[in-house]
């Protein structure tokens, strides 16, 4: 049951996981050159496949023959190159295989990465089924669940509409509602939960688009009485996971060594916020930059700039590993050293596909160059498939966007797809990401908070300083609606980072949240 739960649930980012782990075990660059090679030509294939979907979908008049023939003809080619990496690399490195596509995980092999209070939920929530499977260091246990994907569907999208701003407020957060949805999800297996503080959660579908920290586990008093809302969060420190096969993988890079640095950070592109430009003929070509003017139209993030540098002083960095402003482009981000920075912090919007003209994958909006970029390394649109190219050793990246974490197909969904999966593959550990837009001063005083936590408590695992943070804030009145503080989730294994020297304490005195 255990392998056949694995074989159910598997995915892209799973097998993408895997192979990554593959390439930094190896310790032989030649093959990690192979397998970043193929891993390269699937990307191009795939962005390849689906650009030409898009444009056979198109009515007649708007289709072009000469386009999609190009399209199809890089669907090939880089088809071919895929196959003839792999033909070289079952060649060379035989044992590769064994190691990129992993039978699934074995029972035992999972019991031995996690710790004693620590449990792996998975969530298997079919069309007319649901189970609950738990695991622990000493046991495994199934229960049925009174749901399936529609009335899960409904009940999160329900959840989710207090955190959709309207005339600048917030909505009333449900808690009646939060607490059936506990009721359904985790009553059947709290018995099973004992003595546990610490979730590894693999969810999937409309799940993945919810924090199960906001559940509440009693019922509420007074609609609206959040500070005593029992939330899931003040029980267990959570992380979201999206498979068993990738939780063993990204664990068994804890420990690896840690980088150098403490910190690099980008904050407050250069937006203006103007309406975006009408898109003409020829200015979305195939590979070519998107046009300075559709990322200068986005809405600026002025706040975001003193956020990256209240957490940077946090942990002891310098000025000098701040970008912000004019200065925050996509060719200043590739000069800089990243694979010196244990953190790596994004303070800007990240983009699903389609939200930007021109725009396929993806993507985090960095400032535009002051003159027209002659490729898209320099174009300010860092996408999924760039990020994947970088070359990072971070213990943690931090995405402080806007919707980075949106729907089931961003960040915490079915298959940890797009700029998460990117990021794993480049090389980072775990990463903190949002699932809704939060304001700038909740996540600076969030942040802040999880990062005085990690430096003061090395060994603590991301997660519970995350969730320490978080409690942190629910305590407040003016903080207290889940839209201020559960936003945030650890997407990785939730352990503690990778040990590192003390941070360098200048800075501590000057640190502060902002208000307002």
């Amino acid at each position: 049951m255990f392998a056949a739960l694995q074989l159910v649930s598997s995915g892209v980012a799973d097998q993408t996981i895997a192979k990554a782990s593959a390439r930094l075990a190896s310790g032989d660059p030649a093959m990690g050159e192979l397998v970043a090679g193929v891993q390269d030509a699937e990307r191009q294939r795939d962005a390849a496949r689906l650009q030409l979907a898009h444009e056979t979908s198109l009515p007649d008049e708007q289709r072009g023959a000469v386009k999609e023939a190009a399209l199809l003809e890089s669907v090939n080619r880089w088809t071919g190159t895929r196959a003839a990496l792999l033909d070289r690399l079952a060649k060379d490195y035989p044992a590769y295989a064994s190691l990129s596509r992993p039978q699934p995980v074995a029972l035992a092999e999972l019991q031995e990465k996690l710790q004693p209070r620590e449990a792996m939920v998975v969530f298997a929530i079919g069309r007319s089924k649901a189970f609950a499977v738990v695991v622990t260091a000493k046991g495994l246990v199934a229960r049925s669940l009174d749901t399936d994907e529609d009335r899960l569907g409904l009940a999160v999208r329900e959840l989710r509409q207090a955190f959709t701003l309207r005339a600048g407020r917030v909505g009333e957060f449900d808690l009646t509602a939060a607490h059936a949805l506990y009721q359904t999800l985790f009553q059947p297996i709290e018995d099973d939960l004992t003595g546990i503080d610490r979730l590894a959660v693999v969810s999937g579908g409309a799940l993945s688009s919810l924090p199960v920290s906001l559940l509440v586990t009693r019922k509420p008093g007074e609609a609206g009485d959040y500070r005593r809302a029992e939330w899931l969060a003040k029980r267990f420190a959570t992380a979201e996971v999206p498979s068993i096969r990738a939780f063993v993988s990204l664990r068994g890079r804890a420990g690896q060594g840690s980088a150098g640095q403490p910190f690099f950070g980008i904050g407050n592109p250069d937006f203006t916020g103007a309406p975006e430009p009408a898109v003409e003929a020829g200015q979305c070509r195939q590979d070519g930059p998107i046009p300075a003017a559709f990322l200068r139209a986005l809405t600026p993030l002025p706040e975001t700039a003193d956020e990256v540098r209240t957490v940077a002083r946090t942990l002891g960095a310098s000025d000098q590993a701040i970008l912000t402003g004019a200065a925050a482009t996509e060719a200043a981000l590739r000069a800089a050293p990243l694979s010196e920075a244990r953190v790596l912090y994004f303070a800007t919007h990240g983009l699903l596909p389609g939200e930007l003209s021109c725009q396929a994958e993806p993507a985090l909006a960095l400032s535009p160059p002051a003159q027209p970029a002659k490729s898209k390394d320099e174009d300010g649109l860092l996408e999924a498939s760039e990020i994947a190219g970088l070359k990072l050793n971070a213990d943690m990246v931090v995405l402080s966007a806007c919707n980075t974490a949106q729907g089931a197909k961003g960040f915490g969904g079915e298959a940890l797809s797009g700029l998460a999966e990117s990021f794993f593959y480049a090389g980072a550990r775990s990463l903190v990401a949002s699932h809704w837009e939060v304001p700038s001063a909740a996540t600076a005083q969030l942040m802040v908070g999880l990062f005085q936590r990690l430096k003061a408590s090395p060994t603590m695992p991301s997660a519970e300083a995350l969730r320490q943070s978080q409690m942190a804030l629910a305590e407040r009145a003016e903080t207290a609606h889940p839209f201020f503080w559960a936003a945030f989730t650890v997407i990785g294994d939730g352990g503690a980072l990778a040990p590192h020297p003390e941070a360098d304490d200048r800075g501590d005195d000057h640190v502060s949240a902002r208000h307002g």
